[in-house]
């Protein structure tokens, strides 16, 4: 698999943007760009999250976790973009728990869905 500073690379010349405009997307120089493609620097998390939202792949991806570069088909782009680093280290968590665990944390995401559903419902709140 690709390092971070690989994708981040290749990602941009995709993209057919020089280090000057991805930079400006991304509110830094030039020179920032090109230390993240050599690994002289890393991006900060909030970069790197921009980073992934702004090429519409995954943070695994973007790190070199991962060869899938994107979401799988049943997350919209729009949620994609709204994924955070803790929602990434919360999904990484779920995945070590025991199948049973992860049976126990469905249910209760499930009936905190279900009360909220019917609470906001009743007060008009959202």
């Amino acid at each position: 698999m690709a390092t971070m500073q690989e994708r981040i690379r290749k990602l941009r010349v995709d993209a057919h943007l020089t280090q000057q405009e991805l930079g400006a997307v991304l509110g830094v120089a030039k020179n920032t760009i090109s230390q993240y493609e050599t690994g002289r620097n890393a991006p900060n998390d909030d970069i790197k999250i921009a980073m992934a939202n702004y090429f519409n792949v995954s943070m695994d991806y973007l790190m070199g976790k991962t060869d899938v570069p994107g979401f799988d088909s049943r997350t919209p782009p729009v949620i994609a973009t709204k994924v955070t680093e803790s929602g990434i280290n919360m999904f990484h968590t779920y995945l070590d728990l025991s199948a049973s665990n992860q049976l126990k944390v469905n249910d209760y995401v499930q009936m905190l869905s279900e009360w909220e559903s019917v609470y906001n419902g009743k007060n008009g709140k959202k």
